[in-house]
């Protein structure tokens, strides 16, 4: 998770806080640059459980500092992931797929 959190840093400023990039490439940099650091090698991982909800718990709060909504703006999951372009298989990918236990 540590390399995954210096990833998105890295882009804070040229990229997450840039007016002029859209929501749609943000979300597919995001999940190219940030989600495949986090998800490195997971294929070889013994998942639980609570690690999946860890994990999606990341990649829900990422979301939303990029799209700049806070928990009173009362935003489902389910709309931040339509507005940056990633699919419900992206959420498969840190739900149901490495859920082992």
């Amino acid at each position: 998770m540590g390399k995954a959190i210096a990833s998105f840093g890295r882009l804070r400023q040229r990229l997450w806080n840039n007016h002029n990039v859209s929501m749609w490439v943000k979300g597919k940099i995001y999940r190219a640059i940030v989600l495949s650091t986090l998800l490195y090698g997971a294929e070889a991982w013994a998942v639980y459980r609570r690690q999946v909800k860890m994990l999606h718990a990341f990649m829900m709060r990422h979301l939303r500092l990029v799209m700049r909504i806070t928990w009173m703006d009362k935003v489902t999951n389910k709309d931040i992931l339509e507005r940056t372009g990633l699919t419900s298989s992206d959420q498969k990918i840190t739900s149901s797929e490495l859920d082992t236990s």
